[in-house]
């Protein structure tokens, strides 16, 4: 029986009438895995974590976590601090922003038995309220053989589409050198729509849709008193930026770009939410 972790389960819940106003994600089919989600905001977005079982119940929800307070990301798609006195363009080969470190940073973990097949939406909101970007991170399931592929999904709403949320979703081997996972990531849009792409790996702009960097030398960092995990071009991640006027439904596929690298990954979304049609007006 899928069971939620004490220290995550209903401690700062969004009220269900700031649902309608957050990105909403979803993990399907899930089964035999210990899940870890965690949101970080971006300046001022102060996030929450909601999750919702397949009856529509919050099934375990948070808004501040200790655990993840330190958590903090450098990656391609955030967006540029402001360069310091001084600093020159030239001085960062690396181009990019970070998220985190913050105490604002919301963490949830459960598991799924193994006889079970679940799935679950994951709503990310903004305790400050408005729009704002975050780094979602799901982390927990792997994948095995090379057909095998992990299916998530992405309601967007009009307001994000209105407001040209940002879309970066990242396909990530955390855990190297024990895991040889090389993980790629498809994102395509809902059934009738003409959009896909694909990314196997970053260090080659043959092996990946749009305009993609390699993600060598970008980091995640777990705690002020551990090392950065540095990305490779192994890993993968694809980048759209939002539009239009209605809402729209993304597809998300995690897989193995070859047979021999198989075991867990790191999902990461970099989005936003969108601002409700009365403050567009």
């Amino acid at each position: 029986m899928a069971t939620a972790a004490p220290t995550a389960q209903f401690a700062g819940c969004a009220d269900e009438e700031t649902w309608a106003t957050g990105a909403r994600f979803f993990a399907t089919q899930l089964n035999g895995v210990s899940m870890e989600i965690t949101a970080v905001g971006i300046g001022d977005f102060d996030p929450q974590i909601t999750v919702l079982d397949e009856e529509g119940q919050i099934f375990a929800c948070n808004a501040d976590a200790e655990e993840a307070a330190e958590l903090n990301f450098f990656l391609p798609t955030l967006p540029e601090a402001e360069m310091a006195e001084g600093e020159s363009e030239e001085e960062s080969e690396l181009r990019g922003g970070t998220a985190g470190p913050s105490e604002g940073s919301a963490l949830v973990a459960f598991s799924v038995g193994a006889e079970e097949r679940r799935t679950f939406e994951i709503i990310v909101t903004n305790e400050n309220e408005g729009y704002g970007e975050f780094v979602l991170m799901i982390e927990g399931p792997s994948v095995f053989p090379a057909i095998d592929r992990d299916v998530y999904g992405l309601a967007v709403s009009a307001e994000q589409n209105m407001n040209e949320v940002p879309l970066g979703v990242y396909a990530l081997n955390l855990r190297l050198p024990q895991n040889p996972l090389n993980p790629a990531v498809r994102l395509a849009l809902g059934e009738g729509e003409n959009f896909e792409q694909e990314c196997r790996s970053s260090s080659s702009a043959s092996l990946c849709d749009g305009d993609v960097t390699n993600l060598t030398g970008y980091t995640v960092q777990r705690a002020e008193d551990e090392a950065a995990i540095e990305l490779l071009g192994n890993d993968s991640y694809l980048f759209v930026q939002l539009g239009g006027d209605e809402p729209s439904e993304f597809v998300v596929e995690v897989f193995a770009s070859a047979a021999n690298t198989t075991g867990p990954y790191a999902l990461l979304f970099h989005t936003g939410t969108g601002v409700p049609n009365e403050a567009m007006e």
